[in-house]
């Protein structure tokens, strides 16, 4: 019933599509197309103002989507920017989440071996720069915070080691090879 509804409603759209001119096409599609962007990375999210330029993707290809295999040498590469004036302490963790991107019920140590959370100490102070900033950069999984279970995964950066202090989630992958 639900398909057959998506369907008839699929059909009447394109339907009614047919009879829109041109121009008005290309802003109805330009807008379904931010919209659907949009839902689908509604988990990416930034909490703090002075973080700018995130990039998540797997070390060596930026355009990629973050995925990697789970037990490979393969590794994702964190790229953000702070506009503070000092470099500050920052930590990052990772939750596994279920097919829906709901954080799954498990502890920490259900899905990662070794710590559950790592400080990023990877960064570069801005010098020549007419907006002053600090580049973090970060290269994970580590030898000492390694997932163990496939599935859709939420990465967290927090401040000073504090958890409830998050800055900016991105979502990435790890697939069964």
């Amino acid at each position: 019933m639900y398909w057959e509804f998506n369907a008839f409603a699929l059909c009447f759209i394109c339907f009614i599509f047919e009879q829109i001119n041109f121009p008005l096409k290309q802003t109805i599609v330009t807008f379904i197309i931010s919209f659907i962007s949009t839902i689908s990375f509604a988990q990416d999210v930034v909490y703090d103002q002075n973080i700018h330029g995130i990039q998540l993707s797997p070390s060596g290809n930026q355009w990629a989507y973050p995925v990697i295999n789970l037990g490979s040498q393969n590794a994702l590469q964190l790229d953000f920017d702070d506009f503070s004036s000092s470099p500050q302490d920052y930590y990052y963790t990772f939750q596994l989440c279920d097919a829906d991107w709901n954080i799954a019920p498990l502890t920490n140590f259900d899905f990662i071996k070794g710590f559950s959370q790592n400080r990023i100490s990877k960064y570069t102070v801005s010098s020549y720069a007419k907006t002053k900033y600090i580049h973090y950069s970060l290269s994970f999984p580590q030898q000492n915070m390694m997932p163990i279970k496939s599935g859709n995964y939420i990465l967290k950066v927090f401040a000073d080691g504090d958890t409830s202090q998050v800055l900016f989630t991105r979502r990435f992958l790890i697939t069964e090879q």
